[in-house]
């Protein structure tokens, strides 16, 4: 006799795709002047995964590596206030460089060089890649910036966010996808102090690199900005989130800009205008300029980033490294799933056309995997993939043309508050 019955189980399923590591970050730090003496386990132009301090001070990074003073960087430093932000096991590449006159963050054939090296990241894994490098600078062999070259105060800095730009675009066109900061390091001394010398200052917001972001501010007087903590914070946060969003509490309780007198650079000099205390007026002078910078927050207690911003027009969409980052991450999704179609058969017509029940089907399987998660994480109000036969013929092209729209989901920028006395409220 055989048993008979109905035998019922539920069983777990996924009904989403689990969201890759976007924390990941790239620490690129000048070790220009200290090249003799570098952590013991450590190279130059090579990789080192990390997920801690002790993880660095097992490289060789000790507090030595701190104050940036003479030939030192603040490599120390960096890593102490990435993982001051970031979670113990976040993932933190370092990559030490030697700049020289010839070869610096101001010159293509650096960037050219430094492409392989990133490259190396996604050796064991692609899930490894960096979503975010920072470009750090070094006390060592930095020439003197050409002070107010055209009446701006930091003028050489641009080429470097340029070069910086074309090598972001060039690795998203390669599959790693990134947002940059760098190290807006010895503006003029006094540049901060004023109005007069904060309108020398460059435009960044009149700029064309989105995927750039320029730091003036650290946790040091000594014209170094504090890169590591603004991707530490970054790292730390929903991808959507600003760097700046006060109500996730301060980010330092002590910083400076970075307009230290390099000259004597030896004896670290403590010349950098103190943010604390900062007066706002200036402050407000120089958040439309698109710099990365702390400030004081009247009422609340410590310091905190103004915004996000990178060197882009405010009007465009991608003028906040969070915009970036989601953008980034979106197209992240659709190389990822539009992979497991090459060489597929996509059914078509006689015309050319694909089938209206396989685009459904695709859609809603990007959808659900890709486009629902980061809409319920708060990453996008709204996302839309769509996709048809390129050329409007499948058969003759044999390629899709996808066009992906995101809605932003916006933090507030400012709040314009009225008040008045009345007789009466109803």
């Amino acid at each position: 006799m055989a048993t008979t019955g109905i035998h019922i189980s539920l069983k777990d399923t996924s009904i989403g795709s689990s969201q890759a590591d976007e924390s990941i970050s790239c620490l690129v730090v000048d070790m220009a002047g200290a090249e003799s003496n570098l952590p013991a386990e450590m190279e130059l132009n090579t990789p080192y995964m990390i997920t801690s301090v002790s993880a660095a001070e097992d490289l060789g990074i000790t507090s030595e590596w701190a104050s940036g003073n003479g030939a030192k960087t603040m490599l120390y430093q960096h890593i102490n206030e990435f993982y001051g932000a970031a979670s113990v096991g976040t993932k933190l590449w370092l990559i030490l460089v030697q700049t020289t006159a010839e070869n610096n963050f101001s010159t293509a054939n650096f960037y050219t060089a430094l492409q392989p090296i990133v490259f190396k990241t996604i050796s064991g894994s692609y899930k490894n890649r960096p979503r975010a490098i920072g470009f750090c600078q070094s006390k060592g062999t930095l020439p003197a910036p050409a002070y107010e070259e055209d009446g701006v105060n930091n003028k050489t800095d641009q080429e470097a966010l340029n070069q910086i730009q074309t090598f972001l675009t060039n690795m998203f066109e390669l599959g790693i996808r990134m947002v940059g900061v760098f190290d807006g390091a010895y503006i003029k001394q006094g540049t901060f102090s004023s109005a007069t010398e904060i309108a020398k200052l460059m435009d960044c917001a009149a700029m064309s690199y989105p995927n750039v972001a320029y730091c003036v501010t650290g946790s040091s007087p000594n014209g170094l900005s504090s890169v590591g903590r603004v991707l530490g914070v970054r790292a730390s946060r929903n991808i959507a989130a600003s760097i700046g969003n006060v109500s996730l509490g301060s980010v330092a309780t002590e910083e400076y800009f970075t307009d230290s007198d390099l000259a004597s650079v030896s004896s670290n000099p403590k010349t950098g205008t103190p943010v604390n205390g900062y007066d706002v007026t200036l402050a407000n002078l120089i958040a439309p300029l698109g710099y990365i910078f702390t400030r004081n927050r009247l009422g609340v207690e410590g310091l905190y980033y103004n915004d996000g911003a990178t060197c882009n027009a405010t009007t465009m969409a991608l003028n906040k490294i969070e915009r970036v980052a989601v953008g980034n991450s979106v197209c992240d999704d659709a190389q990822m799933f539009l992979t497991y179609y090459i060489n597929q058969n996509i059914p078509c017509d006689s015309s050319g056309q694909i089938l209206q029940a396989f685009k459904n089907s695709a859609i809603a399987e990007f959808t659900s995997q890709y486009i629902n998660p980061r809409v319920n994480a708060g990453q996008a109000s709204a996302i839309d993939f769509d996709f048809k036969a390129k050329d409007d013929n499948y058969i003759q092209s044999e390629a899709l043309e996808v066009t992906i729209r995101i809605v932003p989901n916006p933090a507030m920028r400012e709040a314009f508050v009225t008040t008045f006395f009345v007789t009466s409220i109803s």
